[in-house]
């Protein structure tokens, strides 16, 4: 069994950017490098032990730190840059004042380690043993691997799991087969995909034989995060990072809402059982990105960008003009753009979507068409981080600092398995 990382982009040169603009060009990466990593078992740490992490990782970016806004020294419209930050509670959460929110399609799994669920066993089921796997993509995945007794028929096996997370409700309820093995385990895939304010929700899980409950347990992301971070040095700062990330994605989204259908639904965030309770943060160092665009446009006052959080990871791209940009197309290999959508003001914006954790460092490119005229937007989610690090609003600091340290820590996993040093 293997785990595959995505790694996009290298960091694109601010210099090569502003040089020069060919239409229908855009500047082109290094691609996409797969990172093979070997799945391994673990066992679970008892639930009251804490995580001893590694040194995290540290952002090593050069530049200096500006605005969201990126203005040329000659601005063709000469007019002041508006501001589109929203309130600090609002701004930056995926779904507020958008179109309808889809799901996810499903993308190759980034597979990490299993962990033994350590459940309580009755006798009767003394070699039954259940194991948990997680896929790391825009979000985490879930899926059971259940070791029957030698012998035993796979169709005498009831699984049921219920996971009732916001917009990513699932239950699957069936019996196990012989098509469901693989390397000697039986495989129930999927059976959660938690967001990253979705780490501590609940997916009860129960295997039966006939009317016999043979084992029950109620599970969660950051059981698995503490399981693994516990039990492997190499992955406890990775572990920590996203349990702290996921605690800070919590308390940013309390009491926040998204638009679904025309209805506006506050998230469920688990307000009450953090991530990262009783967890010291790791301190990532500042990162010093800045956004930049090419292209000047009679008649396009403004471009800027921002990071969103919440329904998923995305970017946000605004143009002020008086007409929509058309010909919206990511540079970046593998992620989709939505829009143009219009706002008041003559201001429109599209969408960048489908971040995983292992891009967050990453700068992205979007070209677009102002009149007829090519224009492009780099722009990075440590761009909003840089922008909004020493925020007065303490939750927004928070979210900033452990997006990096996230961010950071997925990508040196993948660049220590590229190293074979995992």
């Amino acid at each position: 069994m293997r785990m595959r990382i995505k790694k996009g982009f290298s960091c694109l040169l601010l210099l090569a950017l502003l040089l020069s603009l060919l239409p229908g060009t855009a500047w082109a990466g290094d691609g996409i490098e797969e990172l093979d990593l070997d799945m391994i078992e673990i066992v679970e740490q008892d639930p009251e032990e804490d995580i001893t992490p590694a040194a995290p990782g540290e952002g090593t970016d050069d530049g200096e730190t500006v605005g969201i806004w990126n203005e040329p020294e000659d601005d063709p419209a000469g007019e002041e840059q508006p501001d589109l930050e929203e309130d600090p509670q609002e701004a930056g959460t995926s779904g507020e004042e958008d179109p309808a929110v889809t799901e996810p399609e499903a993308d190759q799994s980034d597979e990490l380690p299993f962990v033994d669920t350590d459940m309580p066993e009755s006798k009767a089921a003394s070699d039954l043993q259940l194991f948990v796997g997680a896929a790391l993509e825009q979000n985490f995945r879930l899926s059971l691997y259940v070791a029957l007794p030698e012998g035993a028929d796979p169709a005498q096996y009831t699984v049921k799991t219920v996971f009732n997370a916001q917009l990513s409700e699932r239950i699957i309820e069936r019996e196990l087969s012989a098509a469901d093995l693989q390397d000697g385990l039986y495989v129930v895939a999927d059976i959660a995909e938690a967001r990253a304010y979705q780490l501590t929700a609940p997916v009860d899980i129960t295997v039966s034989s006939g009317a016999a409950v043979l084992r029950h347990t109620v599970y969660s992301v950051r059981d698995y995060l503490k399981a693994l971070g516990a039990a492997d040095e190499k992955y406890a700062a990775f572990c920590l990072a996203a349990l702290c990330y996921g605690g800070a994605v919590q308390r940013w989204l309390a009491g926040s809402s998204f638009t679904l259908n025309g209805e506006a639904l506050e998230y469920e965030v688990y307000i009450d059982d953090p991530a990262d309770a009783d967890l010291t943060a790791p301190q990532p160092v500042k990162p010093t990105r800045q956004p930049a665009y090419a292209g000047e446009v009679p008649g396009l006052k403004s471009m800027a960008a921002r990071f969103e959080v919440g329904t998923e990871t995305a970017l946000r791209f605004y143009f002020e003009c008086p007409q929509a940009p058309t010909a919206l197309e990511a540079a970046n290999e593998g992620h989709a753009v939505s829009g143009p959508f219009a706002q008041n003001g003559g201001i429109w914006y599209a969408d960048l979507t489908g971040i995983k954790a292992t891009e967050l460092a990453n700068d992205f490119v979007l070209s677009a068409a102002v009149q007829g005229q090519p224009v492009q937007i780099m722009y990075s989610p440590y761009c909003y981080a840089a922008q909004n690090w020493d925020s007065g609003n303490a939750a927004l600091s928070a979210l900033c600092r452990m997006l990096v340290a996230w961010g950071n820590e997925a990508a040196a996993l993948a660049a220590a398995e590229q190293e074979g040093q995992i």
